[in-house]
């Protein structure tokens, strides 16, 4: 009678719930880590000039010969799986944000994908909300999405803007996501 019992199924349904949390917990850290490492790099970028038009990709000095390296998030290492056109990595934000770029047809699940905003007074979530595509997801190809977000104004100087692969199954192996680092 062993065999016909549901609660090694139930058992496994739940643990896959639980991992969905992990893994946001995980991405959260994560965000929460990359913030904490680019602080004072970005302050003391901004002492500097405080309009930045393009994300620095490669060391800069000022003229006290001091080497900057701006954190301009995972965008390099996912540049083939989804493309973020706005806003750019360090960018100064404010509400309504309107977020667009493009993404494999895969990274989204019935047209859409998750948005999540987060601060970085002790990572809290300011936003979570999808982005959505007008154009046929269903291909391999890059498709563009776009998404408006609104939010309180916050006490938070930075913070992440977290574009996640859609993952209807909640596998570990099938999630992924952007982290694209932003200013308030």
């Amino acid at each position: 009678m062993l065999g016909n019992s549901p609660a090694p199924r139930a058992k496994c349904i739940i643990k896959y719930k639980y991992m969905k949390n992990i893994i946001i917990l995980v991405i959260v850290i994560a965000a929460i880590w990359l913030i904490s490492t680019n602080l004072n790099v970005v302050e003391e970028d901004t002492k500097v000039d405080n309009q930045i038009e393009e994300p620095i990709k490669e060391p800069s000095q000022d003229e006290d010969d001091n080497i900057f390296v701006e954190n301009i998030g995972n965008e390099l290492e996912k540049n083939d799986l989804i493309r973020i056109d706005s806003p750019s990595p360090n960018e100064r934000i404010t509400s309504p944000l309107t977020i667009t770029g493009e993404a494999r047809g895969y990274w989204f699940f019935e047209g859409d994908f998750p948005v999540v905003l987060i601060g970085s007074q002790g990572g809290n979530i300011l936003v979570e909300s999808y982005a959505t595509t007008e154009s046929d997801w269903m291909t391999e190809e890059f498709v563009p999405f776009s998404a408006t977000i609104e939010f309180d104004d916050t006490d938070n100087d930075f913070g992440m803007l977290i574009l996640e692969k859609d993952n209807p199954s909640e596998l570990p192996e099938n999630a992924d996501s952007l982290i694209v680092p932003i200013k308030f």
